[in-house]
Order: C-alpha cells, then sequence, then structure tokens
C-alpha cells in the first residue's frame, strides 16, 4: 500500500474511533440519538479535466460517521475522502496524486415516517490541493526528512441519506466527485 492510502486509512480509523466513542457517551446520557457510519464510493467529477480522478478505476471514496438527534431533528457528523487531484513536487519533479478532503456535515431530518427517515446536510471542509518540499540527497522524501508542506483549498457539498431501519443508503455530492453511500445505524 502507498504511504498516502496508509496515512488515509489510519485517520479514518482513529477519527472513527474517537468520534463513536464520545457519541456513545452523549446518547447514553441522554437517550435520544443515535449514530449513522457509512462508506462510499463514485466517479471524480468530469467538468473540468484537471480536477478528474487521475485512476478511473479507484475513481473516489468516503467514509463517515453522522450523529442523529432523534428529537432535535438535527444531523451532525464528520467525513473524510479521497477525491480530486493534489500537486505532489518533490525536488522538482511534480506529479498528480489523488487527494484527501476532511469535511463537518450539518442538516436536518426532512422525512420520518414508521422506521424510515430521510436526512440531508451541508458538507463543508477542506481539500489537499498541493504539497512540495525540497530534494533530499540522501534518499528521503524531503530533504532532512522534514515533512512537506500542504496547502488546502476549500470542499463543499451535501449528503442525502434514507435509512430504514437500521441499514442506511444515501448520495454525497461535492465539487470534486459524486458517491453512492451504503451505511448502518447503531
Amino acid at each position: 500500500m502507498s504511504t498516502h492510502l496508509n496515512s488515509f486509512i489510519f485517520n479514518i480509523f482513529f477519527a472513527i474511533v474517537a468520534i463513536a466513542e464520545s457519541t456513545e457517551l452523549y446518547a447514553a446520557e441522554k437517550n435520544e440519538s443515535q449514530g449513522l457510519i457509512y462508506i462510499g464510493a463514485g466517479s471524480a467529477s468530469t467538468g473540468d479535466p484537471s480536477r478528474a480522478s487521475i485512476n478511473p478505476s479507484i475513481g473516489s471514496l468516503s467514509i463517515g460517521y453522522l450523529w442523529i438527534s432523534d428529537q432535535a431533528n438535527l444531523v451532525l457528523g464528520v467525513d473524510t475522502a479521497v477525491e480530486g487531484n493534489e500537486l505532489k513536487t518533490r525536488g522538482g519533479t511534480t506529479s498528480v496524486m489523488m487527494a484527501n478532503s476532511y469535511n463537518l456535515l450539518v442538516g436536518q431530518n426532512i422525512h420520518y415516517n414508521s422506521g424510515t427517515r430521510i436526512d440531508a446536510a451541508f458538507l463543508l471542509g477542506g481539500r489537499t490541493s498541493s504539497s512540495s518540499c525540497p530534494r533530499s540527497y540522501l534518499g528521503y522524501e524531503c530533504y532532512a526528512d522534514a515533512p512537506p508542506k500542504s496547502s488546502y483549498s476549500f470542499n463543499y457539498g451535501a449528503i442525502l441519506t434514507i435509512t430504514y431501519k437500521s441499514l442506511m443508503v444515501g448520495l454525497r455530492a461535492t465539487g470534486e466527485s459524486t458517491q453512492f453511500l451504503v451505511g448502518f445505524k447503531f
């Protein structure tokens, strides 16, 4: 696996465990909320060739967590995705890589009827747009084994989910990709 993918998987795991644990404690105290974990896959935006995915067989991937409040009709969440492109410059050589995005979700319930729930949320966050570092002459990725400097750009979009009992399906659309979501409520 590439270093980029390993970092993405570690970030996802850490975020889900931390959020799920804190939400579970809050829900146990209030008995009015539920958690929902989802994964998504889809295609990259095709409107601008410079923003299209560099690997069409992978497209875009996401994983996220939604906290659903039954009494307030509030939906809050976080997600992270591999979507869009990042320009990676190392020692004068530039390549195009898949970019990571980190997002917050805020929305509300728009329909609830006998176990079926429809929620919509806005997605706002940031996405790595470039990273660079000077050349290392000792075989490291960057000079003096320093971490690369990254630049971020704004990420936006929306999520629509339909939940029946504990199964969720949905759609996630951003400026970088469109994805089909599948998840479960606990």
